[in-house]
């Protein structure tokens, strides 16, 4: 039996559309406020992605990516700076670029 994220990391991997949707979600809802969800989303797109052990390299570290894993929880309250760095880092491992954003008028 696979555990859910298992398989979200899996289709994180094999679909790069998915992967494009799941970080720009991942990064909405940090402005809604939505920290824990949005760091377990992070959490699953860095281990599809560039991993731990290579994402602790980019931040010069050498505890192999376990201070950042444990940064990416439900009950952690990374920094903006790190958030951003991650995310930062997850774009340029992927060759992706942000656009900017739609702002619409609250409902």
């Amino acid at each position: 039996m696979r555990y859910a994220n298992e398989v979200i990391v899996e289709e994180l991997r094999n679909d790069r559309e998915f992967l494009k949707a799941h970080l720009a979600n991942a990064i909405l809802c940090l402005f809604n406020r939505q920290l824990p969800l949005a760091c377990i989303m992070l959490r699953d797109i860095v281990n599809a992605t560039i991993g731990f052990p290579g994402l602790a390299e980019k931040f010069g570290r050498t505890d192999k990516g376990k201070g950042l894993m444990q940064m990416l929880t439900e009950k952690s309250n990374p920094t903006s700076e790190n958030l951003f760095r991650i995310i930062a880092e997850i774009m340029e491992h992927e060759g992706l670029s942000f656009s900017g954003a739609d702002i619409k008028d609250a409902a």
